[in-house]
Formats: structure tokens, sequence, C-alpha cells
């Protein structure tokens, strides 16, 4: 589970910035405008929008510290557990010398490395965030459902923060509302509080149900599936994860409802479709050493996954034969990749009822459901859904 390599990027964060220990602890932190937090990486000190007051703090038992990002709801104590899925750090560098912290961050007082890193494991496996552990630089390379990849960083304090330590989450790519809530509960629970459940936004629900009105927007949509092809066109990244990530949201129901994305989809898996064949194309034409192109697999995974579920599973023999070797080994691989195996098991499990050997799907699914019971709740629930559908058969 541990994962030494990573960019050079990360070391860098990690060496320019105020420590705590130098300039008072930023125990209460006051920002204007924190309705972004979670979606600015860039570092802030000074300026408008960031503002630290610095207080002393007291040895003596006393109330748990407040966020710094602030909230203004006081939360009740999380009760500690001891699971199976915990990270084993036993130690964690200590805050360098004028670190800027991001603003998603917090001080843990009269707590343990090892206590902290169970948490973080524990908050990431119940919310199903892929977590990629590195015990020797204390850092969790992270990838969550919606394709926002971010950094958890642990820290020892220094001089009067020597008693407690410090949790910092850096969002690296992607873009979701859902993140803000991901990463306040990570903060939530690194502290012992009970975090918030998950809840989906208003952003994120169809807005109309008139039915008139959702035929219009099935139009929209459908319209929208000239400017996919434009993006995909292009032989530029940038251009090419727009347009998937445009797509990804046209065939969730979640976010278009059910009638547009069910359009959308059925014109993708259509012969001929442009569109389609392009996604399809950069599922099965992949090599497995293209680590570069990561992100563009796993987005148009997704929106394979969401297309089968709005189909049914209803799709030609030739693209069911040429997906069926590609999931099963992303769930073979889980250990590896838990998201993208998540991602396979939703896409098997409306093609269960017509594959013709449902044995090779019982084991690759028994290996990725055993990888999520330690580390990934959805893929535990997915892999085991996807099991009894073959058990019913």
């Amino acid at each position: 589970m541990s994962n030494t390599n990573d960019s050079d990027s990360d070391d860098d964060d990690r060496a320019h910035l105020p420590s705590f220990s130098r300039y008072g602890a930023p125990m209460n932190v006051k920002i204007d405008n924190d309705d972004d937090i979670g979606e600015e990486t860039t570092r802030r000190v000074g300026g408008s929008t960031f503002k630290p007051t610095f207080e002393q703090i007291s040895f003596a038992p006393s109330p748990a510290a407040p966020d710094m990002i602030v909230t203004g709801v006081s939360k009740a104590p999380a009760i500690e557990t001891n699971v199976k899925f915990g990270w084993d750090l036993k130690d964690a560098p200590t805050l360098p010398d004028f670190h800027p912290l991001d603003r998603a961050s917090v001080f843990c007082p009269n707590t343990s490395v090892s206590v902290v890193a169970n948490r973080i494991a524990k908050v990431l496996y119940e919310r199903s965030i892929e977590g990629n552990f590195d015990n020797d630089k204390a850092k969790v390379k992270c990838l969550t459902s919606y394709n926002v990849e971010f950094r958890i960083f642990v820290y020892r304090g220094q001089e009067i923060y020597s008693h407690g330590v410090i949790v910092e989450v850096q969002r690296r790519s992607g873009a979701s509302v859902l993140f803000v809530q991901d990463s306040q509960a990570i903060l939530d629970v690194v502290q012992g509080k009970q975090p918030e459940p998950l809840r989906m936004s208003n952003a994120e629900t169809p807005l109309v149900s008139d039915t008139e009105d959702d035929n219009d927007d099935t139009k929209v949509a459908l319209s929208s599936l000239n400017f996919v092809e434009k993006m995909l066109d292009y032989d530029r990244s940038d251009a090419t994860l727009l347009g998937l990530q445009t797509l990804s949201s046209l065939t969730d129901p979640d976010k278009m409802g059910i009638g547009t994305s069910s359009s959308v989809s059925t014109a993708l898996v259509t012969e001929g479709n442009l569109v389609g064949g392009k996604v399809f194309m950069m599922i099965t034409a992949r090599r497995p050493i293209e680590d570069e192109l990561d992100e563009q697999y796993d987005l148009a995974m997704s929106i394979i996954a969401n297309v089968l579920r709005n189909v049914n599973g209803n799709i030609s023999s030739f693209y069911r034969e040429a997906l069926r070797p590609i999931l099963i080994r992303d769930l073979e691989k889980a250990e590896k990749k838990p998201q993208r195996s998540y991602t396979a098991a939703r896409c098997l499990e409306p093609l269960i009822a017509k594959d013709h050997c449902v044995t090779d799907l019982y084991v690759a699914l028994e290996t990725a459901k055993n990888v999520g019971e330690a580390r990934h709740n959805a893929l535990r629930v997915q892999a085991d859904k996807c099991m009894r559908l073959i058990d019913e058969l």
C-alpha cells in the first residue's frame, strides 16, 4: 500500500513555508470568502483573503481546537475504533521552517502520529477514496470517484506545538463541489470529530422534472455531443479531458436527469456514432504501461459505466467481448488501483446477465472484494453486489 514514487512537486511543496513554531500557531484562522476551500491550490500568505490570528495555547487539557477552516458549527467527537484498514505510520517529519500551510490544514493537539494516520485511513475507506500511503514521506496520494486527485501530508509540530500533529490537504487536479465535503470530512476526522454525512450538491441534481422541459434538455444535451466530438478531435490532452469531462456529466443521471442521460447514452452506443467510437477506442487501444494517459482512461471508463447502466447493458456483442477482458484485468489489479477496479465493477454489473462464463468474473470479483474490505468501501459493496447477481443466475 506504500507508494514512494511521486513528482518532485510533492517535495518542493514541503520545503519552503512559515512553521507553527516560528510564527505562533494558527489554531484559529479566519478566512474571508472561504466558500471555495478545496478548489484553490495556490498558497496565499498575507493579503486580504488570509488573516491568521496568532494565539498562544495552553498545555492544560482543553476542548478540541477549532478548525483552521471556520465552520461555525460544533461537531460531536467521533468514537475511536481500531480498524483493519489502518495506516501503519509511526512517525512523521517535523514541519519545516517557513512552510506556509494550505488553508485546508489543522493542528491536532495531544494526539500521536499513529492515531492520526489510523483516522486518515478510516475516513478514506468510509468515503471510498483511493489512497496510496507513503510511510517515508508521511503522505497519502488520493484519488476520488469523481476524479479529483489530492495529497494528505502529516507533520509533527515544533516547540510549543510539539505536543501535536499537523495535517494538510492539497488538491492537485480535477474539480468537484464534492471535494469540499470530502476535504472537510478528513480534517474533522483527524481531530476526532464526527464528520458531516456525504450529500449531493444542488448543482449536481436535475434542475427540472417537467416532461416538456426534460425533452428540451435532451435536445440540448444531444447537440452538445458535437462539442464533445470537436474536443476529442484536437490532438491535445487538455481538450480531450474537457470533452471527456463534459461527456461524463451528460451521461450521469444525477447531474442531467434520467431522460437526458439515457438519450445521450443510447446515442453513444448506436452503430456509427463517432463520439462513442472514440471513447471505446481510448479504452481498448490503451496499453497498460501508458501511465500518462491514466486520467483519460479513467474518465472514459466512468463514461462507459454510466452508459452501460443507462442502457441496461444492451450493447453489441463486439463491444461486450472487447470490454470483458479489460474489466477482468482492472478487477484483478484492485490492490494497485482500487478506484479503477470499482469503476470496472460498475461496468460489469449490467453485463453479467448475458455473460458466457461467469466463473471468470466471480474469481476477479472475489479479488476486488477482498481489497475493498481493506481499503475501499464502495468497491466492497459493488463487488459483493455483482457476486450476488452471479449467484442468482
